[in-house]
């Protein structure tokens, strides 16, 4: 039996899809190597007592079926301007901008309540000053409205009646001007509601630091609410909020599609195999036959 090269094309190991400038192979791509291997198979040149080429034809069709499960694209943002970057300008963080309530100040948004005050990062900051910088960006909120209370703000956004969303954000809060370190964001969407305690909170170098809050809901309609309020006293607490994502939960079954053609073509390849097998056995046994016969 001749012993052929395993075709360069293809460079696999367990889970791993690489060709061999080292590039990842996704989905179709990986089909189309998977296609490789299994026309390979039918050569003459294969080897089938080898096991080291059924091992690598084995793994990559593992590592297929699992690329197929998970390996879904990145999901973009349902929110605009979920960073608040939009104007530009405002005070620095030692001191706030206000917007009033039923502005569109920032876009995408409208402020709701009494408003927000809005602040952008100190070039100059250093974490003497009690100021706090963005977590995204150069800009960030407060919902603790100065003196009046009651401050918020909301945003609606498409949604698919019946999926699956996560929201996510980022909350702070800051022990400076009288105030205690402490605060509440009160988060809305779809028919959920749900109260977030935010501190002052200070990273390996004292510098003021942020949490990050995440929650999944079910739209309910083809339109989707997300506010943020508070309504503490503003002389008490500082209620920060940045970086403001939504995204469609990533599901993990398989696309139908992906699936069908993963199955047809491993089937081949072992069908290809199998039948290879039974080919040799038969071979080996007309060869013992043809040497009794002499």
């Amino acid at each position: 039996m001749k012993i052929g090269k395993f075709p360069q094309s293809l460079y696999v190991g367990a889970g791993n899809f690489r060709d061999r400038t080292g590039t990842n192979i996704q989905n179709i791509h990986t089909l189309t190597y998977l296609l490789k291997s299994t026309h390979f198979l039918k050569s003459s040149s294969f080897p089938m007592n080898n096991s080291f080429f059924l091992q690598k034809f084995y793994s990559l069709c593992f590592g297929l079926l699992i690329s197929i499960a998970i390996n879904k694209p990145a999901q973009a943002n349902s929110i605009i301007n979920g960073s608040f970057e939009l104007p530009n300008g405002g005070a620095f963080c030692s001191n706030s901008t206000r917007v009033s309530g039923g502005s569109n100040f920032f876009d995408g948004w409208e402020t709701i309540l009494n408003g927000v005050e809005y602040c952008q990062n100190n070039p100059s900051f250093q974490a003497r000053y009690g100021e706090i910088q963005a977590q995204d960006g150069k800009r960030l909120l407060d919902l603790a409205f100065f003196t009046t209370g009651g401050g918020g703000l909301q945003q609606n956004f498409s949604t698919i009646v019946g999926e699956s969303y996560n929201v996510s954000f980022f909350g702070a809060s800051l022990t400076a001007f009288g105030r205690n370190g402490t605060g509440e964001l009160e988060v809305s969407v779809a028919d959920k509601t749900e109260i977030f305690d935010v501190f002052n909170l200070k990273d390996s170098l004292g510098i003021e630091d942020w949490q990050l809050f995440t929650f999944d809901f079910v739209a309910i309609s083809n339109t989707t609410t997300l506010s943020f309020q508070n309504n503490q006293d503003p002389l008490q607490h500082f209620a920060f909020l940045d970086n403001v994502q939504v995204k469609q939960s990533v599901k993990t079954v398989p696309e139908p599609a992906n699936t069908v053609a993963f199955l047809a073509i491993v089937g081949t390849g072992f069908l290809t195999i199998r039948k290879q097998k039974k080919t040799s056995s038969q071979d080996k046994q007309d060869i013992s036959k043809y040497k009794r016969t002499r």
